[in-house]
């Protein structure tokens, strides 16, 4: 794992864009030299992994969308798809001075004879059943459909509003911009079928409303279940973090049933994976020892400004006199890496295993 020092902070002390209209052009050049001067992940994944040319293609592309761009919330949707080409939620966007920007209203769809038509057009209910969105043709400076509000039980969205931003990606795949209740924009990648359109892992929205499609949906959900007398099974869709609360909580409910039986069948069939607190719980079930490489070992990416900024803050949360020892020893370490990660130092865990976990096999499907 390679981590930055600094969290990006978009649109707040280092990019901030006040009025309804900015220089959109001038300020994604200026996040896209923060990115590649101090960002771990630009370093990692651009130059270590040699996608240089993907990458330059692809910024290409963003400024080429940018110099059309001149309203605010157009920008930041931007940067939220210019940020989505690494895989790194230690860069995000927040907002500050109490601005959030206004949703639009989108009257009605205009579609050209030549215009190109997707099956994932028209209605869809979310998940839950909180809402539903109606995709149309419509041209943006991103793409050429978008989603709008249908109904919304919440009354947090009114109906006409822009929810989603649809473009296809050169390759052919199609991304989206997502807006998210607070108006923060998440660019995610789009799967669908005639039944389902998927958003990133965890969004998903059916044709059917929710209370029809329940039971034709059960995999989708997270649950435990008895099989037999001698099998259990637990259904995990994802370790995405949102996740670790209810897969803590079902499993800790269902420990003496998981203990009691002889064989445990976990489901992971499209689980795209997650972070590694989501998936801890079930360690004790599965491990054949209790020694255990730690994955949170990281190194970091030393550029000039992230040293500097360590540098100036190294005394924030010292308490004692040790931890200024500490933070004294952890900047020289630092200094002496400037320009390059430093060194990764791996650790081990110890976990308690259960004493009558299941049976262990392993199947591909």
């Amino acid at each position: 794992m390679k981590f930055d020092i600094i969290l990006l902070l978009i649109f707040t002390t280092s990019f901030g864009l006040y009025g309804q209209e900015c220089d959109c052009h001038k300020n994604i050049e200026l996040l896209q030299q923060k990115i590649e001067d101090n960002q771990a992940s630009y370093q990692h994944q651009v130059v270590e992994q040699k996608r240089k040319d993907d990458y330059i293609l692809f910024k290409t592309d963003i400024n080429s969308k940018a110099k059309k761009i001149i309203n605010k919330k157009e920008c930041i949707g931007l940067v939220s798809s210019y940020l989505s080409f690494f895989r790194d939620e230690h860069s995000f966007i927040s907002y500050m001075d109490n601005y959030t920007p206004q949703p639009n209203i989108v009257v009605k769809s205009k579609r050209k004879r030549s215009d190109e038509t997707t099956s994932f057009e028209g209605l869809w209910y979310f998940q839950d059943g909180s809402f539903s969105i109606n995709v149309i043709p419509v041209k943006t400076n991103f793409g050429d459909w978008i989603a709008v509000i249908n109904e919304n039980k919440s009354k947090s969205w009114k109906k006409g509003q822009l929810k989603i931003e649809f473009y296809k990606n050169q390759n052919g795949t199609i991304n989206c911009i997502y807006w998210r209740q607070n108006l923060i924009p998440k660019t995610l990648n789009v799967t669908y079928s005639d039944s389902y359109l998927q958003i990133g892992r965890n969004l998903v929205f059916y044709r059917q409303k929710p209370e029809e499609q329940a039971n034709s949906n059960a995999t989708q959900n997270l649950y435990f279940e008895s099989l037999s007398e001698k099998t259990n099974y637990l259904r995990i869709p994802s370790f995405d973090l949102s996740f670790k609360n209810k897969i803590d909580s079902l499993i800790i409910k269902n420990r003496v049933a998981i203990t009691s039986k002889e064989n445990l069948i976990i489901d992971l069939r499209n689980n795209g994976g997650g972070g590694f607190d989501a998936f801890q719980p079930l360690l004790p079930y599965v491990l054949d020892t209790n020694v255990t490489e730690n994955p949170y070992y990281g190194s970091v990416w030393v550029s000039n400004e992230n040293f500097a900024y360590y540098d100036r803050t190294k005394y924030e949360y010292t308490e004692t006199k040790q931890d200024s020892i500490d933070e004294l020893k952890y900047v020289e370490f630092l200094k002496a890496n400037i320009g390059r990660f430093t060194p990764i130092k791996s650790s081990t865990d110890t976990i308690q295993l259960e004493k009558n976990s299941p049976v262990k096999h392993c199947n591909n499907v």
